[in-house]
């Protein structure tokens, strides 16, 4: 076997246990009932209330912006078709007072919850853990990354039987 094959071999087979790998932790994590994705580090970000300065700031298309008081009746016509929906909220931080544009996916109305950086608190974002999948799916990620190890494995005693 040559180099090529050899160094295409070990990429592969590192790729894959990284997936793997990645895959256990997934799972694992959805069967102990935890988010997928990790929140923000309390090292670097604290988790403020903030309040809601503007309603629904759309963007279409072409990159312009309306506000909620340029939409007649709250429906946006064909012109306006939205992109993006954000919200303007305002919210304190070591007794200053800053705005920040989010998404709005964790606003309930008047407060959303975010998250700002210690050292530069004007940068503020929203953590949304993704949709959980459920008890069977994990189980049958299991089960497919047990398989692909069990392939690994046939795979690794056939080539050694036959060199």
């Amino acid at each position: 076997m040559n180099f090529t094959g050899i160094v295409c071999l070990c990429t592969t087979a590192i790729i894959l246990a990284l997936f793997e790998i990645k895959g256990i932790v997934v799972c694992v994590r959805i069967l102990v009932k935890k988010a997928v994705n990790y929140t923000p580090s309390n090292k670097k970000w604290v988790r403020l209330r903030a309040e809601l300065v503007d309603e629904v700031v759309m963007i279409n298309a072409r990159g312009k912006v309306y506000s909620s008081d340029d939409v007649p009746n709250g429906i946006p016509t064909e012109e306006m078709r939205v992109v993006s929906k954000k919200l303007l909220v305002r919210y304190y931080y070591e007794g200053c007072s800053y705005t920040s544009e989010i998404d709005g996916y964790t606003c309930d109305g008047k407060t959303a919850i975010i998250y700002c950086r210690k050292d530069k608190p004007e940068i503020a974002i929203e953590h949304v853990p993704p949709t959980m999948m459920n008890v069977y799916t994990a189980l049958f990620g299991l089960f497919c990354i047990g398989f692909l190890i069990l392939c690994e494995i046939i795979i690794t005693i056939s080539l050694e039987k036959l060199s």
